[in-house]
């Protein structure tokens, strides 16, 4: 039995006879039904909900019997039965299906089946019923909101929600963790430069939301990692399974790790021969590794595990069926914290039961699926390790039909039959074998020791039947969504097309509340103020899905608000059969009122020395944009007496910040330095609240260095500033500083005839930039002394001030040192 392979959407017609439930034609919800739910068992009535996808991914549950009366009187529900609710636990659908078939209808015995193969699913589907003839999601009244913060270790960090996410809310691409930036951002709080690591500089992230959607955990990209002080924000654009948008964030996570990363398991593969590693937080690449004493080379970091999966091909010393000793060592966290030495056993599981094939199945119209029971040793197959029949007559490997083993399956069990159209056995598409018939029987022959599983155990000749079924459908429109950024619909179809990514498609009419929009007159190329579409693929990768824009592809325009209607001329698509579509008809509604109120792109900048401006999409009401409680800069409260204002020119849109004077002391007054300006909760007049962002500004030293203590030993008065300062040295100090002795000016005497001149010097102390020395020797007279001598009032044991007074000294980002408002005394 294979419970890994890709659900196939099935006709409401089969869904409900595999469920053992009676088909009702449209608008006959009556005996038939009433009869099939009268006869289902008690264990039946347990399967009582399905789950369903809708375009946007979420995830919703209905009553069965409801689902079953709104298909049978022709309600399209815009969404496709995924899973299935037995009692309180969900299960894929297609794997319900396959093990109550197996099972012999046998609900209880299917169930333990799924259970037994430990494969029940982890999802919160939101509740759904209809309403005016559509499927919609039941609200709940609980806030919308990030509810915590935290890091995991030195790479990661966890986002938490009070309520489940689709993952395609934060994901533009879910199998390859890409974060939508323009839903959730990471920045350092204030920006490192060498010799600090640079590294800490994280902007980039990965991210992976959880089985339950209500929380998403963000990887540091690269060798960047979390150390320190970063700036978390989630935009209100992201949406529950409701539509029911969050409460736009701004908050800060701190990050030190300290916690040793540790090994978590260690176990063999069959599949791929590896012996795999498993840590407790990303780290890197681990030195020492051996097995059973022997130092063994070639461990990997696995791909996309983001450091945290290691492995290693098991060595031909270990056999199959043996307990090895592993020993793993070398390594640290990015935090810098050591791996604890590991020391475990493994078992190389060694499985001698005969290889057979579970079962043969229809993957699409010219592709069959073999199964066996266990994974393959080799990922390619010879042409005459399977021969396929058709009418008992073979056909040719290659020319006619080609064996692959199945990469998407990660059991490693599945080979795929494709049957290519040639000249000889095999038509095109959509004909192929079926000649003027609809299903065909084949027969697949599995030569005789000629495919080995990974324990080495080879097949017996064995004979499968299937019978395939010819798609004469076409592809039709499943749903049409506004995209996020307001500058494309995409429509969802029901299959794969043909064509490739970026194929242009036709467009028949886009009307904005039934007036016609201009189209491309050359389809496929785009231009200005005119509609165009083309084929792109979906999350899968399958090309399911056409968007069409307005516009050049560089300089997108935003889709008008109304009501807008997208046709498609009949055979505009075709799917990969060749199956031509009918005429295509969407429609969406574009709000105006629900356009984000969000900071325009390059928005918040730096027009002058310490003053920002911030630049708005829509007005915004003075009492929250000119709030200086609804910014911060890197993280903290804007300064006391920071100026804030609208812009006379764009008044309500743009907003100007001045920070006030002594409020800043770092950066060069020449270059500056790089801050995070964030913005938050500010509001439209009808409530809508700004998407939380943050930009980079740049800010400079506005703040005088101040005298903060004065002390004297022997003749040298050191003085010592609250920041540090630039390289000083003056021969004359006392023209910048003035210095009293018991509240007299410092006199350094008259040295008289012949006599020697007295003299102050200062200069900054090594190692310590914070403080001057300033160097006091008194004047000397000759001996004997003469009547011009004076001498000077320098006395050490007495009360000396200091307060400065000169324009030479700055401190260490080149700002001026501001007069002494008072002078400071040593005692």
């Amino acid at each position: 039995m294979n419970f890994k392979t890709p659900f196939k959407v099935l006709t409401t017609a089969a869904l409900i006879g595999t469920l053992s439930l009676s088909a009702v034609a449209p608008g006959a919800a009556s005996a038939a039904e009433k009869t099939a739910k009268t006869v289902q068992t008690k264990a039946e009535l347990a399967a009582s909900h399905i789950v369903l996808e809708d375009a946007k991914g979420n995830l919703i549950t209905l009553d069965y019997n409801t689902y079953l009366e709104a298909k049978s009187v022709g309600i399209d529900l815009g969404a496709e039965p995924i899973s299935i609710k037995v009692g309180d636990k969900f299960y894929n659908l297609n794997d319900f299906l396959e093990a109550k078939s197996v099972s012999n209808n046998n609900l209880e015995e299917a169930v333990k089946l799924l259970d037994k193969n430990d494969l029940s699913q982890d999802i919160t589907p939101a509740e759904g019923t209809i309403e005016d003839g559509k499927l919609v999601v039941v609200p709940g009244d609980e806030d919308f909101t990030v509810t915590e913060i935290a890091a995991i270790n030195s790479k990661q960090v966890k986002v938490t929600f009070s309520k489940s996410i689709p993952a395609k809310q934060l994901l533009t691409s879910v199998s390859a963790g890409t974060v939508d930036t323009d839903a959730i951002k990471v920045n350092r709080a204030v920006t490192v430069a060498a010799p600090d690591d640079i590294n800490k500089n994280v902007t980039t992230v990965t991210g992976e939301v959880s089985k339950d959607g209500k929380s998403i955990i963000l990887t540091a990209s690269g060798a960047t990692y979390f150390d320190g002080a970063y700036a978390v924000t989630v935009s209100d654009k992201v949406e529950d399974k409701t539509g029911k948008k969050l409460t736009a964030f701004a908050g800060t996570v701190k990050v030190e790790d300290t916690v040793a990363p540790t090994v978590e398991s260690v176990e063999f593969d069959p599949t791929s021969g590896k012996i795999v590693f498993t840590t407790s937080e990303p780290v890197a690449l681990p030195t020492t590794l051996r097995i059973n004493g022997t130092p063994v080379t070639g461990l990997l970091a696995v791909a996309n595990s983001n450091n945290t999966k290691f492995e290693f091909a098991k060595p031909e010393s270990v056999k199959a069926g043996e307990e090895a000793t592993v020993y793993l060592a070398g390594s640290k966290d990015y935090a810098g914290n050591i791996l604890e030495a590991f020391n475990g056993k493994v078992t190389i599981a060694d499985d001698q039961s005969t290889l057979q094939v579970a079962e043969v199945k229809q993957v699409s119209s010219n592709k069959a699926a073999i199964v066996f029971n266990k994974p393959l040793k080799s990922s390619t197959l010879a042409d005459t390790d399977i021969t396929a029949l058709i009418d008992g007559k073979a056909l040719t490997a290659t020319t006619n039909v080609t064996y692959t083993v199945d990469s998407t399956d990660v059991t490693g069990k599945t080979v795929i039959a494709t049957f290519n159209p040639s000249t000889t056995n095999i038509a095109a598409a959509p004909t192929y074998f079926y000649g003027t018939g609809t299903t065909k029987e084949i027969t697949f022959v599995v030569a005789d020791k000629s495919i080995e599983d990974v324990y080495g155990q080879k097949i017996a000749t064995t004979t499968k039947t299937v019978t395939l079924n010819k798609d004469v459908t076409g592809p039709t429109a499943v749903s049409a969504t506004l995209d996020r950024d307001g500058k494309g619909i995409t429509i969802q179809l029901d299959e794969a097309l043909a064509g490739s990514a970026g194929n242009a498609v036709t467009l028949e009419a886009v009307r904005i509340n039934g007036v016609a929009g201009d189209l491309v007159s050359v389809s496929g190329t785009p231009e200005a103020l005119k509609y165009s579409a083309k084929l792109v693929a979906d999350e899968k990768g399958q090309l399911t899905q056409i968007k069409v824009t307005k516009g050049l592809a560089a300089a997108l325009e935003t889709i008008p608000s109304g009501t807008v209607q997208v046709r498609l001329a009949a055979s505009a698509i075709t799917d990969v059969h060749t199956n031509a579509s009918k005429a295509i008809s969407q429609t969406v509604t574009v709000n105006a009122s629900t356009k984000d109120l969000e900071v325009v792109s390059n928005g918040i900048s730096t027009p002058a020395t310490n003053h920002f401006t911030v630049e708005y999409n829509q007005a915004v009401t003075a009492a929250s944009a000119l709030n200086k409680a609804n910014y911060t800069l890197d993280g903290k409260a804007l300064p006391e007496g920071t100026d804030i204002y609208f812009d006379s020119a764009t008044p309500e849109k743009k907003v100007h910040i001045v920070l006030p004077t002594g409020s800043i002391n770092i950066g060069s007054t020449s270059t500056g330095t790089s801050a995070q300006l964030a913005v938050a909760n500010v509001k439209t007049e009808s409530g809508k609240t700004v998407k939380s962002t943050s930009g980079t500004v740049t800010i400079k030293d506005n703040t005088s260095a101040t005298v903060k203590s004065v002390s004297v030993v022997g003749n040298i008065v050191y003085v010592k500033f609250d920041e540090k300062l630039a390289a000083y040295t003056s021969a004359t100090a006392l023209n910048d500083f003035a210095i009293t002795v018991d509240n007299e000016a410092l006199s350094l005497g008259t040295e008289g005839t012949g006599g020697t001149a007295g003299k102050a010097e200062a200069a900054l102390v090594s190692g310590q930039e914070d403080t001057v020395a300033i160097t006091i020797t008194p004047a000397v007279a000759t001996s004997p002394v003469p009547a011009d001598y004076v001498a000077s009032n320098w006395n050490n044991a007495k009360k000396i001030e200091v307060s400065y007074k000169g324009t030479n000294l700055t401190d260490a980002n080149v700002f001026q040192v501001a007069k002494s408002v008072a002078p400071v005394a040593n005692k």
